[in-house]
């Protein structure tokens, strides 16, 4: 394995830390393939009381979907 090969997990992030403006990692289906792509969260609303929903945009769509299903890329060690 190389010296310079970063390995990373994606995993949900906490609730409380999605934040606007921040930019996450969304699965997109694309041509019928499902690809990671970057997302900026621009409005978070809470639906009830242990569910948020968030407005995301990026590779040229904008759409509402659950909080749960953004990702984040952490080091994995």
């Amino acid at each position: 394995m190389s010296a310079d090969l970063e390995l990373y997990a994606l995993k949900c992030p906490d609730l409380q830390t999605i934040a606007v403006n921040n930019k996450y990692l969304l699965w997109v289906k694309i041509g019928g393939q499902y690809q990671l792509k970057d997302v900026m969260v621009k409005v978070i609303r809470q639906t009830s009381r242990n569910a948020y929903q968030v407005d995301v945009f990026g590779c040229g769509f904008r759409k509402t979907i659950s909080a749960k299903k953004l990702r984040e890329r952490v080091r994995n060690e």
